[in-house]
């Protein structure tokens, strides 16, 4: 009886991924797809500075019955500057992400990190947004870490998220 039901168990968990991934590849391109889903794709970072940093995006827009759009933006990233005790006692710079809309002068920060000593980060953002696909670039920017102006410091790596949702 145990194994019967492992066995169905475990069907069942190979259709659930069997769908996941049928929903993903007929959505890979972006846009309007099934139960209200918008599925974004990677984007790779340009680094603006040639300091070798090196980063992609990975983001999943679906948007809800009620309007509201359930985002997660992944992010790899290498070759950052490290901000650590060890290496600088006066360090107090950190990065912030940030969505840009190109057409306004605002920008929403999705919060700050610091890379560990290789220079590397995995940094996951997750929130409900009004009108997520009107922001165009996707910027990671290093600045002082108490500053309270949001456009202090300087973007290290963009990318460019206009058209990856398909409309």
């Amino acid at each position: 009886m145990h194994k019967k039901k492992s066995v169905i168990g475990i069907c069942i968990v190979l259709l659930m991924v069997m769908n996941i991934l049928g929903v993903a590849a007929l959505c890979s391109g972006g846009g309007k797809c099934g139960n209200g889903f918008n599925i974004r794709t990677s984007r790779e970072f340009v680094d603006l500075w040639d300091s070798g940093a090196s980063g992609k995006a990975d983001i999943v827009s679906i948007t809800t019955n009620n309007g509201l759009n359930n985002v997660k933006i992944t992010i790899t990233a290498r070759g950052l500057e490290p901000f650590y005790k060890a290496k600088c006692n006066s360090c107090k710079n950190v990065y912030e992400v940030w969505l840009i809309d190109k057409d306004s002068p605002y920008g929403l920060s999705l919060g700050a990190f610091t890379p560990n000593r290789a220079g590397k980060v995995f940094y996951i953002f997750q929130q409900k947004q009004v009108n997520f696909l009107v922001y165009d670039y996707l910027a990671i920017a290093e600045k002082p870490m108490n500053s309270f102006d949001p456009f202090s410091g300087d973007v290290v790596l963009l990318a460019d998220i206009t058209g990856s949702s398909g409309i």
